[in-house]
């Protein structure tokens, strides 16, 4: 009969674990991808840590550990279940692999400490949305294998596991519980988490364009639409995204649109005076529907106060005029109200 390698490097552990004063806690029903719940006590007293307040005293290193134990060395463990592999990335407490090499002998000849950190968990996420929603009850039928190399390698001894454990953990448990959340929440990600498509009603070309034009410069705060289809892009896999309830009207809003660039504004009277000038920011359709046919970015025009020709927006601190324009331009400071309405009575404007 072969002997129970599983049992040896378990018993191992828990003898490192009596070196340096950690509780080890061996599960008796593993079902739940680990063997062991290491615990490391807290180092000094609460004055020797810096804390003289007991109530912020970080609290013990607790961590997970499944146990592999062989006679072989071949930098990796095959066969490793993916719901033993989803249930270590996801628990926000630290997990590892402990893996012992015996190579035939009776005492552990090397020993590997593999983290289950941002790496496996992109890998271990990854897999899982390449996997149908339904394939929940799946998971232990399929696998995915762990490597180690030499850079993982510790002294087979308690202290030499205690000091890795700690190396990667750190001391404090809330620390290493938000990192370990941002790792699954973020992991997979590109710099576009989203992406959408839009129909819009059948409008005649110029309308379009023109309704498209005052949306994407904040004339018109709402786009109706026909239809709004939004996907999630993680590992490049794009997941469509659909509500409970489908709304009677879709429509689109924006909170807050970024401005295209800074421009220097001035207004001048007809005969060359100048009225007014400030520094601005300026806002055009492409940087919302870069699609835009240059066409439709009309031309700045000659504006007047009661005007309604297309021409132009400008935003103030103490004055306001609104147009139907494809340009909008929010000045940054601005002189005395009554000058610049005087200006505008008999003025064009110009950026430069």
């Amino acid at each position: 009969m072969g002997r129970n390698l599983g049992g040896m490097g378990e018993s191992q552990l828990e003898h490192w674990a009596h070196e340096c004063d950690m509780t080890c806690n061996r599960v008796q029903n593993d079902k739940g991808g680990w063997d062991v719940f290491l615990q490391i006590p807290r180092k000094g007293s609460a004055a020797t840590v810096g804390d003289p307040l007991l109530d912020i005293v970080p609290g013990e290193i607790a961590c997970l550990i499944q146990v592999k134990a062989t006679d072989t060395s071949t930098g990796k463990v095959k066969g490793i279940k993916l719901s033993n592999w989803d249930r270590l990335v996801k628990i926000p407490l630290p997990a590892f692999y402990v893996v012992l090499e015996y190579e035939g002998n009776s005492e552990v000849q090397n020993a590997y400490l593999v983290h289950v950190d941002e790496y496996w968990i992109y890998r271990t996420l990854k897999r899982l949305r390449q996997l149908a929603p339904n394939q929940l009850e799946q998971l232990h039928k399929r696998t995915m294998s762990l490597s180690y190399s030499p850079k993982d390698e510790f002294d087979a001894n308690g202290k030499g596991l205690e000091s890795e454990i700690l190396a990667m953990v750190g001391e404090n448990p809330l620390q290493y519980f938000e990192m370990k959340k941002n790792w699954i929440s973020k992991v997979g990600f590109d710099e576009y988490r989203f992406k959408g498509s839009i129909k819009l009603p059948p409008l005649p070309r110029e309308e379009f364009f023109n309704t498209l034009v005052d949306f994407s410069i904040g004339v018109t705060k709402e786009l109706q639409l026909d239809s709004l289809n939004v996907e999630e892009i993680r590992f490049g896999i794009p997941q469509r995204l659909d509500p409970k309830e489908k709304p009677q009207t879709a429509k689109m809003q924006m909170n807050s649109i970024p401005p295209t660039g800074k421009a220097d504004m001035t207004v001048t009277g007809e005969d060359g005076a100048v009225f007014f000038r400030d520094s601005c920011e300026f806002y055009a359709p492409a940087t919302v529907f870069p699609f835009i046919p240059f066409e439709f970015w009309k031309k700045l025009t000659p504006i007047h106060a009661e005007s309604s020709s297309p021409g132009f927006s400008c935003k103030t601190k103490l004055y306001s005029v609104c147009k139907s324009s494809t340009w909008v331009v929010k000045t940054t400071s601005c002189p005395i109200e009554n000058l610049l309405n005087s200006a505008l009575n008999s003025s064009k404007l110009e950026i430069v």
